[in-house]
């Protein structure tokens, strides 16, 4: 299974990168607001899944909602408890029947370490998982593919890489995973033609 992640959260880690593991480092990363999956087949048909978290406990700032839209009042009216998004999470995980799990995330450290740092204080099971299943980061791969010097960000390297594909929803969660599948295609395509 690959299954092609992003998350949205209140902010950045204190520092790069924090041990998610760790009970005395959770502080220093934020929490999530939410996530959004999708099981990415050849032809990436499939919509993405997206699930906000109700933030109890903790504030959604101004300046993360400015960036991702979601506000404290909608989080707290449409947002699902954290328990329940973990177990849906993992129920896809377990869900796999390839007996081979691959989570794609754009900037993969900061995906993981957010969701491993939840599951850490939750004491949750997918922690487990999540620290066994293996990870690519797709800026990495663009990165690789397309020689370039720095890292660029999500919405620089769909420009380049599939220029004709557009995306209002930028910085959400689904939307991202959604230009993210694209942008794996497009660098599939690339290296299957040699073009790198």
């Amino acid at each position: 299974m690959l299954l092609a992640l992003d998350t949205e959260t209140t902010g950045v880690p204190l520092w790069s990168y924090p041990d998610p593991t760790s009970r005395a480092q959770l502080r220093a990363w934020p929490r999530l607001v939410s996530v959004a999956w999708q099981v990415v087949t050849k032809n990436g048909k499939i919509s993405p899944e997206e699930c906000i978290a109700k933030p109890e406990g903790y504030v959604i700032p101004d300046s993360a909602s400015k960036i991702h839209g979601i506000t404290q009042k909608r989080a707290m009216s449409v947002g699902k408890p954290m328990e329940k998004i973990l177990d849906t999470l993992l129920a896809v995980i377990k869900s796999d029947t390839s007996g081979t799990v691959v989570i794609a995330a754009y900037n993969c450290e900061f995906d993981y370490g957010v969701l491993v740092a939840e599951c850490t204080r939750m004491g949750h099971a997918l922690g487990d998982y999540l620290q066994k299943v293996e990870w690519q980061c797709i800026m990495r791969l663009v990165k690789q593919v397309g020689n370039h010097k720095k890292h660029l960000n999500l919405k620089s390297a769909v420009q380049i890489y599939a220029p004709n594909y557009y995306n209002s929803g930028f910085h959400t969660a689904s939307g991202d995973v959604t230009a993210m599948v694209t942008l794996m295609l497009a660098l599939a395509k690339v290296v299957k033609n040699g073009q790198r």
